[in-house]
């Protein structure tokens, strides 16, 4: 299913005689370019968030007030991004985080994967219009933030991904990938502390 579609057809590819039968859903394509199916990705993105009143009846606002928000937000944190104290995912502590537009786009998109997330778009994009970190709004960066630095996400895989599969699209992105994807020569174990996706926090 989605990137690990991509996985099985390498599989497939190299190794047809290993495999008895496949099953592949929702299958991400070889030739398709991670980095320049973010747009696409992030558009469907909020195009739902301003359906989602429609589609789930689960508003007391119409469409039109969403997608009014949505546009605010964005608007909002590309000029101004807020800065907000989450719960550390390991219980020790808080963490400072600086939420942009960029990032708000990106928490939209993992939370639509969430069924018990959809009706709370809405509810999202009304508090960072309004320039507050809500609770609800609070509640989605730390679900966010737990995601990315969850124990069970694979470092080696993620610089695997991150490394090979989507040429650089400039220069400037060719050389700070070759910075980061050296870390891969290094032993899984030493992964971890020795090379990251760049975030904001």
């Amino acid at each position: 299913m989605s990137y690990g579609s991509r996985v099985a057809l390498e599989l497939m590819r190299v190794a047809p005689e290993r495999l008895r039968a496949v099953v592949l859903d929702s299958v991400y394509p070889p030739d398709v370019h991670a980095e320049l199916a973010d747009p696409w990705l992030l558009d469907r993105v909020l195009a739902l968030v301003s359906r989602v009143c429609e589609l789930l009846d689960a508003c007391v606002t119409g469409d039109e007030i969403v997608a009014t928000d949505l546009a605010q937000a964005l608007h909002r944190l590309g000029q101004q991004p807020r800065a907000a104290a989450v719960p550390a995912p390991d219980g020790e502590g808080e963490l400072e985080i600086r939420l942009g537009r960029e990032d708000f786009a990106w928490m939209l998109f993992d939370a639509s994967y969430r069924w018990d997330q959809l009706p709370r778009l809405p509810a999202y994009a009304a508090a960072a219009a309004g320039g507050e970190v809500t609770p609800a709004l609070r509640g989605l960066i730390s679900a966010s933030i737990s995601g990315l630095l969850d124990a069970s996400m694979s470092d080696a895989v993620a610089a695997s991904v991150d490394c090979n599969d989507a040429p650089a699209l400039d220069a400037a992105t060719a050389a700070a990938r070759e910075r980061g994807c050296a870390a891969v020569d290094l032993e899984v174990e030493e992964l971890r502390t020795a090379w990251s996706k760049p975030l904001d926090w």
